[in-house]
């Protein structure tokens, strides 16, 4: 099992200082809107997906992150390729910051969204 694994995504303009382990957004950035009430929580059934391996959805793990801080809720649950033993789960704690570009809207930066990785508690192959 792997837990409390703190994770960021920059896009363009930000910066990160390993020195002192900080993110700073661009300053073209503003933190994002909160969640819309009845958005539905993002979901994927194969969130480590990549073109090398041969899956369909190489960015699943940044679009399903970047979708939870949309979400009203703050935790989902992803499935890890075909083997339903592993889940990752992904959680907005009272750390985790997003922040989007009002120019271009579509380009969200995060940072502090916790990362579990452990057994599925579902039913296994």
């Amino acid at each position: 099992m792997v837990a409390n694994v703190r994770a960021a995504y920059l896009t363009e303009g930000d910066t990160y200082r390993p020195t002192n382990r900080r993110m700073q957004r661009a300053r073209t950035k503003q933190p994002a809107p909160p969640p819309q009430p009845g958005a539905a929580p993002p979901h994927c059934a194969d969130i480590f997906s990549s073109r090398e391996l041969d899956r369909r959805n190489a960015r699943s793990f940044i679009e399903v992150s970047t979708a939870l801080f949309a979400s009203p809720g703050s935790t989902t649950t992803a499935g890890v390729h075909e083997d339903a033993a592993w889940q990752v789960t992904l959680a907005r704690t009272r750390g985790a910051r997003c922040y989007v570009d009002p120019r271009g809207g579509v380009k969200r930066s995060y940072k502090n969204l916790r990362v579990d990785i452990g057994r599925s508690r579902g039913p296994r192959r």
